[in-house]
């Protein structure tokens, strides 16, 4: 039986039941048509939605953020092909088990705030609401971003005004984009953010040589002016895409660029920005002068159109053109119109061909604004705010007012991090991991697709622009970051150390020098081994770097090794003078493939383990500087290898012969010890992959070290 709320209704209550919220006339709005309550089954047509959404004072009443409002024994089959369009509705939102077709499950409600808007909480200009969302019978305790994986229930109301200050559902049309609430979307930015949102990168834009505009009016591509407001498109190019372009635009566009333009011109701007057809492929000095430049670029764009759809650019932009998207799941009971949120923003554009791809990373992460059209719904995202086109609320209380608790929690709902790339120095090392778990088409671009990021961390003067109180770490942790050939250089700042003279850049080098691949990858020779854009992507790259608050905390011995970089025509310099130079930008244009090591070198041996995981064990050998002592042996180290073990002949190869591991770092109180396993190519080594366990550093002091080359 169905669990209804009993509570004593005063007179207002009952006013309030009697009085329809939404006009007698029958609705149809945007393609929906009135279904009468005949057609409700006996379980849904006894809920009592006008007692339980009038509790207007839900959660001051409440200590908890819920109550149950009916059991549901779901049939899978029977719900989802059901006349009763409640059951429909609850079928299309429910947390279905893999593989089953029944389910006990419970309809809870929600406060509308507390569940998706923490950040509204107090403000004045938002009126709470309650929504509904499907929880598992067993569970106790049902944590709000568990029910968002399948979307929640909002109450639609077709009558709301500019001034109506209730968290409210939107029904959507499946065939047209609400591009009015976008442009909406995009004013109030303008209008009321400050910090990245406002970043003055659009004058920087316009200063690249040979920067180029499509004017949305005569379909051509012309010269861009300072004052040419422009937006940027995002997309796949597609399997069969060649790096060639012509001088005329194409007429007809492929349909993506054609939604792009009318996009454009629908959400008040006149150019639009298109990588393939604003960059003169057959010219490598200009494509070479806007990639270095791709953060000023976006960064410059009033706002980017993201085609999180398709795989290709002839797919276009859902709700644009011909591209449809899927049905909104909704139901009318009554005078009540009931609409489905669809999935979170984040797991559907994050599931798309679209966040597959490298390029596409820095695109989205170096735009102040961006608008994501996907097969479900609309999204926008800038630096203070997201919004999604199913649901409506004030926009003033959309906008984030930051502190540690909601922070935390709005990130989680977010797409991607607020404030643009770099909010503490420290930041590179997750803008890395996001990155590498992507794809790339071309591996010699391993570095360009990255390089817009790597320059909004080098570019001091943006990371000293005043950003929201607590994301504004103290301003010697927004020094300058370079990189080494992919190799974050972190700087001496970032680390959270009480003797500032332990922070020495052997020390920091020989951290990020030690990261690791998820999964075994292939070898790309355009870029030295020894760094993670020397090996193809998708294979997820972690750093073994503890972090807290930004800071970094060093667990790692002072490195018995030494490194010097190999500079075109200047010979070698040391890390530690390296880092003293006024000009070490300069310095690192000028850096070769080669790192110059004393170190170090133990002889490894390999054995078979029997594990699919981790097929290999390493043994380490060594001997003593002391003439006459016998070789030891005795330690078992897990082995990442780079490359992969899939095959008999590769496994063999490895435990056929010895191999040499260089000793980069040990721990300071579990003894961890993590050395990079080396191969002869020529006169240098390439890295082949990393071993790491529990073996003490101290024990290896006396033994020789030796000078070698790393490619």
């Amino acid at each position: 039986m169905p669990v209804v709320m009993k509570r004593k209704l005063s007179s207002s209550d009952e006013t309030r039941r009697k009085r329809p919220r939404l006009t007698d006339t029958p609705l149809r709005t945007k393609g929906i048509s009135r279904v009468k309550r005949d057609h409700l089954c006996v379980r849904c047509g006894s809920l009592d939605f006008s007692s339980i959404l009038g509790m207007s004072n839900f959660s001051q009443e409440r200590k908890s953020s819920s109550f149950p409002v009916s059991y549901l024994d779901m049939t899978k089959n029977t719900m989802v092909n059901s006349i009763c369009p409640l059951c429909r509705l609850f079928a299309a939102i429910c947390p279905w088990k893999r593989g089953s077709t029944q389910q006990e499950c419970m309809l809870k409600a929600f406060s509308a705030v507390g569940f998706n808007f923490p950040h509204t909480r107090g403000k004045k200009s938002v009126q709470d609401t309650l929504i509904f969302s499907i929880a598992p019978k067993n569970r106790r305790f049902w944590q709000p971003r568990e029910g968002r994986k399948r979307g929640v229930i909002y109450l639609a109301d077709n009558r709301k005004g500019p001034h109506d200050h209730r968290i409210l559902g939107n029904a959507i049309n499946s065939l047209n984009a609400d591009l009015d609430m976008a442009r909406d979307w995009i004013r109030f930015c303008k209008a009321h953010h400050k910090g990245y949102c406002r970043s003055n990168a659009s004058s920087a834009a316009h200063t690249i040589s040979g920067f180029k505009l499509i004017d949305c009016e005569t379909h051509k591509v012309i010269g861009s002016l300072e004052t040419h407001q422009y937006v940027a498109l995002s997309y796949v190019w597609g399997k069969n895409a060649l790096r060639t372009s012509t001088r005329l635009f194409p007429n007809p566009a492929p349909r993506v660029i054609e939604d792009a333009i009318a996009v454009t011109k629908r959400i008040g701007f006149r150019y639009l920005w298109v990588d393939r057809y604003c960059i003169n492929q057959n010219s490598e000095s200009e494509q070479h002068g806007q990639i270095a430049r791709m953060d000023e670029i976006y960064a410059g764009a009033e706002v980017t159109i993201v085609a999180a759809a398709g795989d290709g650019p002839e797919y276009g932009l859902p709700g644009v053109s011909k591209a449809h998207r899927g049905l909104q799941p909704s139901a009318i009971v009554g005078n009540y119109h009931f609409v489905s949120s669809l999935r979170p923003p984040r797991d559907v554009v994050m599931s798309s061909k679209w966040a597959s791809r490298a390029w596409t990373f820095q695109e989205a992460v170096l735009s102040r604004r961006a608008l994501f059209f996907t097969d479900e719904q609309m999204f926008f995202e800038c630096a203070s705010m997201s919004c999604q086109e199913t649901i409506q609320m004030p926009l003033s209380a959309v906008h984030q007012t930051w502190n540690s608790t909601m922070g935390r929690e709005c990130d989680r709902m977010r797409i991607f991090p607020p404030n643009g790339p770099a909010r503490v120095a420290t930041d590179i090392i997750e803008r890395i991991r996001e990155y590498t778990s992507r794809s790339l088409s071309y591996p010699a671009d391993n570095l360009n697709a990255l390089s817009g990021i790597f320059n909004s961390f080098a570019n001091e003067e943006l990371r000293r622009t005043p950003q929201l109180n607590h994301r504004t770490i103290t301003a010697p942790n927004t020094a300058q970051i370079q990189h080494l050939w992919g190799i974050p250089i972190l700087p001496r700042t970032a680390v959270d150390n009480d003797e500032p003279e332990d922070n020495s850049l052997h020390r920091r080098f020989c951290l990020t020098l030690g990261w690791q691949c998820a999964s075994p990858t292939t070898r790309c020779p355009d870029f030295p081994s020894w760094s993670w854009a020397g090996w193809e992507l998708s294979s997820t790259v972690k750093f073994p770097i503890n972090l807290e608050n930004g800071k970094i905390h060093l667990f790692n011995n002072r490195p018995q090794l030494e490194i010097w970089l190999y500079l075109r025509d200047q010979g070698k310099i040391s890390l530690e003078d390296f880092e003293t130079q006024p000009n070490y930008n300069e310095i690192l244009k000028t850096a070769s493939q080669f790192l110059l090591l004393k170190c170090i070198t133990l002889s490894v041996r390999f054995e078979r383990t029997g594990n699919q995981k981790y097929p290999l064990e390493a043994s380490i050998k060594y001997k003593s500087e002391k003439a006459g002592r016998a070789p030891k042996t005795k330690c078992r180290l897990r082995f990442s290898p780079n490359i992969n073990l899939t095959t008999e002949q590769e496994l063999e190869r490895f435990t056929e012969r010895k191999w040499k591991a260089i000793i980069l770092s040990s721990g300071l109180v579990f003894q961890r010890i993590t050395l990079l396993v080396v191969k002869k190519a020529g006169f240098t080594y390439e890295r082949v992959g990393l071993l790491r366990g529990t073996y003490g550093e101290a024990r290896f002091k006396k033994v020789t070290q030796e000078i070698i080359a790393l490619q």
